[in-house]
């Protein structure tokens, strides 16, 4: 509440946070609800997207050397 009271916040970028945060639960929600119907569908999904996440930052770590 002090950042808030001394101004130091961007009200403008904690709504686009806010809103993309609802937006994103809510999108995220209706997917696992869609992918809850195969099973293990959800599982191999969130660790496809964490292997390319990871590959994505080794690739960049290694191109600063």
């Amino acid at each position: 509440m002090s950042y808030a009271w001394s101004g130091l916040i961007s009200w403008k970028l904690a709504g686009l946070f806010i809103a993309g945060g609802i937006a994103g639960g809510w999108c995220g929600g209706r997917v696992a609800k869609l992918l809850s119907v195969r099973h293990g569908a959800l599982n191999s999904v969130f660790a496809s997207i964490i292997i390319v996440v990871a590959l994505y930052m080794l690739a960049r770590n290694l191109m600063l050397f």
